[in-house]
């Protein structure tokens, strides 16, 4: 028991050191700005006297008289520690427990010559130089300070700021390690004297006691002599040795009762605090706090009372908040005693959860918060003194104010928790029309009047949350935010506003979460006509309306609200006409035929994306004509999802057996597709109102030309897969030949019709489009058509493969003189050279297959068993080939010449050189003699005849392009 006194000694000792070293910390600032205003009333006054030294020359009798008056005047201030006429302010408490240490050093004489002023310019200054004119006042000359003269004052600083540390040490530090010495000595010597039972214990009790009283009369005696700081330890060490003295009669000793120990306990704190506000000493009141708050659980006993304990509490926060209106300064007291008080609060309840005392806890929860509350109103109505962690700190009060509710009736009382919490803000919102009646709400900070607000605003939704539940607390928070942002635009509260935004946020997420109960699949259900859908548009509406009254405020704040509110209501519409179509195909598929069934699960994405297009015109129409940039900008969002999606679904065709060509669902969600597109194109060039986007149209129009080529690709596509069903071999093989190069003439059209527009409108991007079509169904084209299947069917020039290779010749010459009439034929010289190229190649091919597959025809007719006439006509068809690609040549030298056209004649001579390598190296093999001689004649009267044209008709070639 002695080991254990001791010890309490001890450590009450230390964290009364600790304490001691926290307060002198906190006023070593304080000390330090006063030398530094000293500083500042010297250099004032060197300044003043060198302003009267001026004016002595002027006018000596008069302004020297004053001089010498203000000198005297200065140095009776300095050596008495206080300006004269001061208009400072009165010293703060924090700055009177420090009087006593004098950091300044003894302010030395203040010289009345110019030759001995401490403080001269670099340059004297004569009266012919600075006039002074009567107007100007003492203070207005700008003196220079010499470097060597400012490397005096850096010294006196440094040297200052060293004798500080001196007395900082000396005078307050030893003060409190030597109070803290002298408790843990006292408590070496009673241990000391109890082991060797040198007095009894009421002799101990009594000698704690009276040492108590010596230590409080010691700390009185020194604050009369002008030694606060000593007297604060000797203060502190006396409070201790009460503590340590009652406790010890209590505890080890049973020498008093729990109910006489507790008085007693009572009485030392109220003393502690009496000497502490006596002699502005907070460390002393901290010392106090912790002996108040510990009282309670050093004096426990095996029945705790809820009454005894939270009645001594109230008290308690009652004499603490007291405190600290009275010493605005000691707001640590207020954090400590918030923070102890539900502490202790919440453990309690927890550890004793008895259901008879809730009506009990109920009340004093209430009292606690009401204290607190009480406090925080009435230090709000002081200017200056809220700063903005009490701010914090009352927030968080609030918080601890909530869980502590929710500790007390959780789980079993939920039903009151709503009831509860809804009055716990209104009593927060209750100040705010009190004090604006009594014209006081003006004195109240501005993040406090913001603070109240907030925190009925949090209490009246978290009251709603306990209140309903599911679809129920969706329509209360809805009523709730519309009603709150008709108020904040109504009384021009932006908080008010900004905190509904986060409800509508909350409100829409809690929304989605109970979305698929109300789109929940059942047999009554009724498409539109059901609760899911008017629950998404009712908080649409609420959206909508709040949006226009913000919109209609006229405040610059309101207009991104209301954007935003016209972006989440069109977004809520959205996502519900995509689960009330999903769903009502749902429906469809289980209700229909099963022949239908695949028909309508493939109609349902065409349908839905149909809508999404149609939806964004609805959302762009309101954009544009409310200059709502962020919904056009949503609704290119919605056209850009329904576009692609249908330009992926329509890829294929779904049963392909029930598909008509144009009559049909998927043409006729393309077209509305790209329909949906021009019309926005048309209303964004009508209504752009300054949203300079150049890649918008570019990228609409884009879409348009891109949606077009695959409906044609597609249906003609899906005619020929239709025709495909129970079709096999070589039937089948000429359908996918047909199918293919039908696929390609629809590219040549398309991209005649896309380059029209493109050249009349000079659009670029549709013309590269074009061309890229055209190029696509040329390479397509010039694979294809190397094999015709089905030989046996074959009909020279009167075939779909001889329509399609000339089909590609001409779009490409249309394209070529489109594009020289719009270019004037001088723009890009390579491009008629492609196009040129792209044409000879496409004729040549198709030459060369239709001649081959005539004899390959015949070949293939024939006899089989015959090798001699096989072998002949394939000698056949070589010279036929030979002498096709020379006639060819003649034909390509031909144009040239006629046409003027350099590139054609080179490519005639490139293809002569070509037939030459065939004939010697090919032909000169494998062929006969009689087909040798046929083509070698044929090949060298062709030749000359070329070349003598060159000769004799050179004046043709001269200017050729």
């Amino acid at each position: 028991m002695e080991a254990a006194f001791f010890f309490m000694f001890f450590g009450l000792g230390f964290m009364f050191t600790g304490l001691a070293v926290f307060t002198g910390l906190s006023h070593f600032k304080t000390r330090k700005l006063q030398r530094q205003l000293l500083d500042t009333r010297i250099a004032v006054h060197h300044l003043q006297q060198q302003l009267g030294d001026l004016k002595a020359k002027l006018d000596p009798p008069v302004e020297q008289t004053e001089t010498e008056s203000q000198s005297n005047e200065f140095k009776q201030s300095v050596e008495q520690d206080k300006p004269v006429h001061s208009t400072e302010p009165a010293k703060t408490d924090e700055e009177a427990e420090f009087r006593e240490i004098q950091v300044y050093p003894e302010a030395e004489p203040v010289p009345t010559s110019p030759e001995r002023m401490e403080f001269v310019a670099e340059k004297p200054v004569s009266p012919e130089e600075t006039p002074v004119s009567a107007e100007e006042s003492p203070g207005d000359p700008v003196v220079s300070i010499p470097k060597e003269k400012e490397s005096v004052l850096q010294e006196t600083v440094s040297s200052r700021s060293r004798f500080e540390w001196e007395l900082l040490i000396g005078g307050k530090w030893l003060n409190r390690i030597g109070a803290v010495a002298l408790v843990i000595g006292l408590a070496f010597f009673i241990k000391y004297a109890f082991d060797h039972n040198w007095i009894n214990e009421v002799v101990r009790v009594l000698a704690g006691g009276v040492a108590g009283i010596l230590l409080l009369w010691g700390g009185a005696r020194s604050h009369k002599k002008k030694l606060p700081v000593f007297g604060q330890g000797l203060i502190g060490a006396g409070i201790a040795v009460f503590y340590v003295s009652v406790f010890a009669s209590f505890n080890f000793y049973k020498l008093i009762s729990l109910e006489t120990a507790f008085l007693l306990m009572s009485c030392v704190t109220i003393l502690a605090f009496q000497q502490a506000m006596r002699y502005n000493a907070l460390a002393v009141s901290i010392l106090g706090w912790i002996g108040g708050f510990l009282t309670p659980f050093l004096l426990s006993s095996d029945e705790g009372s809820t009454l005894g304990l939270f009645s001594y509490l109230a008290f308690l926060t009652l004499g603490m908040l007291l405190v600290v209106v009275k010493k605005a300064n000691w707001s640590i007291l207020y954090y400590l005693t918030l923070m102890a008080v539900y502490l202790i609060y919440s453990v309690w309840i927890v550890g004793n959860n008895q259901p008879s005392e809730l009506l009990l806890r109920s009340v004093f929860l209430v009292m606690f918060w009401g204290l607190f509350f009480a406090y925080e109103v009435r230090s709000s109505l002081r200017k200056g003194q809220w700063p903005i962690m009490q701010t914090i700190a009352a927030g968080f009060h609030a918080f601890l104010f909530f869980l502590n509710w929710n500790g007390l009736l959780m789980p079993k009382h939920e039903n009151w928790m709503g009831a509860v919490l809804l009055l716990s803000g209104l009593a927060y919102l209750a100040p705010l029309p009190v004090l604006y009646r009594l014209q006081k709400l003006s004195s109240v900070a501005g993040r406090e009047v913001m603070r109240y607000g907030i925190t009925f605003l949090l209490l009246l939704t978290i009251a709603c949350a306990y209140q309903w539940d599911g679809i129920h607390l969706v329509y209360a928070w809805t009523l709730e935010g519309a009603v709150l942002v008709w108020w904040g635009v109504r009384n021009r509260v932006r908080y008010v506003n900004l905190f509904a935004v986060l409800l509508y946020l909350l409100t829409a997420l809690r929304l989605l979460l109970e979305s698929p109960d109300l789109f929940a699949d059942t047999a009554s259900r009724l498409p539109v006509f059901n609760q899911g859908v008017f629950t998404y548009i009712g908080f649409a509406l609420a959206l909508a309306l709040s949006a226009v009254l913000l919109g209609k405020s006229g405040e610059k704040w309101a207009d991104f609200q209301a954007q935003s509110f016209h972006v989440g209501w069109a977004v809520l519409i959205f996502i519900c006409l995509t689960l009330e179509t999903t769903l009502y195909f749902d429906q469809l598929v289980r209700t229909i035929g099963p022949d239908l069934r695949e028909s309508v699960r493939y109609s349902r994405y065409l349908v839905l994306y149909l809508m999404w297009v149609v939806y964004s015109l609805f959302v762009a129409w309101i954009g544009f004509k409310g200059r709502i940039r962020p919904m056009v900008i949503l609704s290119w969002v919605f056209l850009g999802l329904g576009v692609a999606s249908a330009a992926f679904w329509g890829g294929s065709y779904g049963p392909v057996e029930q598909f008509i060509p144009v009559y049909n669902l998927r043409f006729a969600t393309i077209v509305a597709a790209a329909a949906g597109i021009y019309v926005h194109l048309r209303w964004w060039r009508r209504y752009e109102h300054g949203m300079k986007l150049r890649a918008l149209p570019v990228i609409l129009v884009v879409s348009m030309a891109i949606l077009l080529f695959e409906l044609i690709s597609a249906e003609v596509g899906d005619y020929f897969g239709k025709q495909l069903l129970g079709a096999n071999g070589s039937i089948a093989e000429n359908i996918r030949f047909s199918k293919n190069l039908t696929v390609f003439l629809g590219w040549f059209a398309y991209s005649l019709l896309i380059a029209w527009f493109g050249f009349k409108y000079r659009f670029r991007s549709l013309i590269y489009i074009a061309w890229g079509a055209l190029g696509l169904g040329v390479a397509a084209t010039l694979f294809q058509g190397l094999v015709y299947p089905g030989i046996e069917q074959f009909v020279p020039v009167a075939n779909l493969r001889f329509v399609t290779f000339l089909a590609a010749a001409v779009a490409l010459f249309i394209h070529l003189e489109w594009w020289k009439r719009q270019n004037g034929g001088s723009s890009v010289r390579f491009l008629p050279f492609v196009f040129t190229a792209v044409i000879v190649i496409l004729l040549f091919e198709l030459v060369t297959v239709e001649v081959s597959d005539i004899f390959e025809r015949i070949s293939y007719l024939a006899d089989q068993s015959d090798m001699r006439l096989l072998e002949r006509l394939d000698n056949q068809k070589q010279m036929w080939i030979s002498i096709v690609w020379l006639l060819y040549s003649v034909a390509l030298m031909a144009v040239g010449i006629w046409r003027k056209m350099q590139m054609l004649r080179m490519m005639a001579i490139g293809l002569f050189g070509l037939s030459v390598i065939k004939i010697f190296l090919f032909d000169l093999s494998f062929l006969g003699t009689l087909y040798r001689i046929f083509s070698f004649i044929g090949l060298g009267v062709i030749l000359l005849f070329v070349s003598y044209l060159y000769q004799r008709y050179k004046h043709w070639f001269n200017h050729s392009g």
